[in-house]
C-alpha cells in the first residue's frame, strides 16, 4: 500500500518531527448536492447556551475550549433534512452533551481510566431518564441536561423514537464503562473488538437515531428491519467515526493517547507507522463507502420500505457531514483545540474518485464480515 495515496510528501516524517500533517481528500461517492443546514449557527449558539445553563464542564479551560469547536453546530452537519430549528435543536443539544461528557468523563477528566465512576454517573442519569416525569437530583448537572433534551424529543417524536433514544443513551454509556475498564487495565482493544466499540462511544447511538429524530422523520419501527438497511446505517455511523479517529488523532496522540483510536489499533496489529496505518484507515473507509452505494442501489432498485429511500438520503447526509466537520473543526485541527494552539493537520476536501477496486472487497474484521454477507452479493457467493 502507498501511504502517499492519503498523505502528501510533507507528511512523510514522523509525527513528532512534523507535527502538521496534509491529509488529502476523502473519497465522496454521492451524486448530490451537500451544504450545511441554513440554520447551524443558530444551533450552535443555543447548544452554547444550553452548555452554560448545565455547567456541562469541569474546568474554566475546558469550557472555554468548547467556544468555537462547533459541538452544537455538526448537527447542521449531520442533520441537513431537519425541518425546522427546534427539531435541529434536538440534534445540537445532544451532540454538545456527548462530547462535553466525553471530555469529563473519558478522555481528559477524572474518570477517564476509573470506570466505577463512570458507571455510577451513567446509572443516575439513565434512571432520570427511566422516571423523566421528574427531576431525581437538581445536582446532577448531565442528569437533568439529558432529561431536558428527553423532554423534547417526547414532544416532538413519536413514542417509539422516544423510547429508543433512552436506550441509546443506554447502549453509548455500557461501551464506554467497558472501553474505561480496559483503559484502566492497560488493556489496548483488538481490532475487531475495537470496530464494534467505537460503533458506541461518543454517543455514536444517539447521533444516529436523531438521523430520524432531528430530521422529523417518522419511519415506523421496522426500518432496520431489512438488514442490508441495518447495513446501511452500520456502514454509515462507522465512516463518520472512522473519520473522526484519523482527523482527531494527531491532538490525541499528544494529549490523551489510550489506544482507543483506529490509528493506533491498526498500528499495533499491523506493526505500522502512523503514515501506514493512515493509509490503510482511509482505504477501509474507501472500501466501506462503496458497499455502502452498492447496498444503497440494490435496496432502491427492488422492493422496499416505504420510509427507506428518505432515511438513506439521511444517512448519505449523515456521512458526507460527518466527515466535513471533522475536517474543518477546530476541535480536531488543534493540538489544543484553540485556534491558539498549534495546528495538527491540513484538510483538502473531497474527491469523488475511490482509490482502489471500484467494487467494494470485503475487509477482514469479524465483527462487520456481515456487511458483505447480506444483500446480491452474498446469494451470489452463498450465505455463511
Amino acid at each position: 500500500m502507498n501511504t502517499n495515496d492519503f498523505l502528501s510528501p510533507e507528511a512523510q516524517p514522523t509525527l513528532t518531527s512534523q507535527p502538521v500533517m496534509h491529509i488529502v481528500p476523502d473519497y465522496n461517492p454521492f451524486n448530490r448536492q451537500y451544504k450545511v443546514h441554513p440554520l447551524k449557527a443558530e444551533v450552535e449558539k443555543k447548544a452554547l447556551d444550553f452548555m452554560e445553563r448545565y455547567r456541562l464542564y469541569w474546568t474554566e479551560e475546558q469550557r472555554q475550549r468548547l467556544y468555537g469547536q462547533d459541538c452544537g453546530g455538526i448537527a447542521g452537519y449531520v442533520y441537513t433534512l431537519a425541518p425546522n430549528a427546534e427539531q435541529l435543536q434536538l440534534g445540537a443539544d445532544l451532540a454538545m452533551i456527548a462530547f462535553t461528557w466525553d471530555d469529563e468523563f473519558c478522555d481528559e477528566g477524572p474518570t477517564r481510566d476509573k470506570p466505577m465512576e463512570m458507571a455510577d454517573s451513567a446509572f443516575r442519569t439513565i434512571r432520570a431518564l427511566e422516571c423523566h416525569d421528574i427531576i431525581v437530583d437538581k445536582n446532577d448537572r448531565y442528569a437533568v441536561a439529558m432529561r431536558d433534551i428527553l423532554q423534547r424529543v417526547r414532544q416532538l417524536s413519536p413514542d417509539y423514537l422516544a423510547n429508543q433514544w433512552v436506550d441509546s443513551v443506554r447502549h453509548w454509556f455500557f461501551i464506554e464503562i467497558q472501553k474505561a475498564s480496559n483503559v484502566a487495565r492497560g488493556i489496548r482493544p483488538n481490532l475487531s473488538d475495537y470496530v464494534v466499540t467505537r460503533m458506541h462511544t461518543g454517543a455514536t447511538p444517539t447521533f444516529m437515531l436523531n438521523t430520524q429524530i432531528a430530521n422529523g422523520l417518522e419511519l415506523g419501527p421496522g426500518l432496520l428491519f431489512d438488514r442490508r438497511v441495518n447495513a446501511l446505517m452500520e456502514l454509515a455511523r462507522t465512516v463518520v467515526n472512522w473519520s473522526s479517529d484519523c482527523y482527531s488523532y494527531f491532538k490525541e496522540a499528544e494529549r490523551t493517547a489510550d489506544g482507543y483510536n483506529i490509528i493506533d489499533v491498526l498500528m499495533d496489529t499491523h506493526n505500522l507507522s502512523v503514515e501506514a496505518a493512515m493509509a490503510m484507515a482511509f482505504n477501509m473507509q474507501d472500501r466501506m463507502l462503496m458497499r455502502f452505494v452498492e447496498l444503497r442501489d440494490e435496496v432502491l432498485n427492488g422492493p422496499h420500505d416505504k420510509g427507506a429511500e428518505i432515511y438513506i438520503d439521511a444517512l448519505e447526509e449523515y456521512t458526507i457531514g460527518g466527515i466535513l466537520w471533522c475536517q474543518q473543526t477546530q476541535r480536531y485541527r488543534f493540538i489544543d483545540g484553540t485556534t491558539s494552539g498549534r495546528l495538527a493537520y491540513t484538510a483538502s476536501g473531497f474527491t469523488r474518485q475511490a482509490r482502489g477496486s471500484e467494487l467494494s472487497e470485503p475487509i477482514d474484521i469479524p465483527t462487520i464480515a456481515w456487511w458483505w454477507q447480506v444483500g446480491e452479493r452474498a446469494d451470489q457467493h452463498g450465505r455463511r
